[in-house]
């Protein structure tokens, strides 16, 4: 067994993503975050990105047919050497399911 101080925090299983969103993530002057996600929970989506962003950080991610508020929950250095940075964002509005949005437009392997 592992050492329960290292052991994941997550409430629920991660989902394995495409690469893909379901449409583009905004930053809070509606400019376009380029960014690639990594995995998705029913807490939130964590992404890679070279932007620097705070945590508190507010985004949104735009489908064809919703608008969902996310926030920047924690991030930290990849282990890659890019110098990207892996952001965790939790969805504000605790009645959009990320899952079920993401699995409808094709964005879950």
């Amino acid at each position: 067994m592992g050492d329960p101080a290292l052991d994941e925090q997550r409430r629920s299983p991660r989902r394995v993503l495409t690469k893909l969103l379901p449409g583009p993530l905004l930053d809070s002057e509606n400019k376009v975050l380029h960014c690639r996600p990594i995995d998705l929970s029913q807490e939130g989506l964590s992404i890679l990105s070279e932007a620097q962003l705070s945590i508190g950080t507010q985004l949104t991610l735009k489908t064809h047919n919703q608008t969902v508020p996310l926030e920047v929950i924690w991030q930290k250095p990849d282990f890659g050497k890019q110098g990207l940075t892996r952001y965790g964002l939790r969805s504000n509005d605790e009645s959009i399911d990320l899952e079920q949005m993401f699995r409808s437009a094709g964005c879950l392997k």
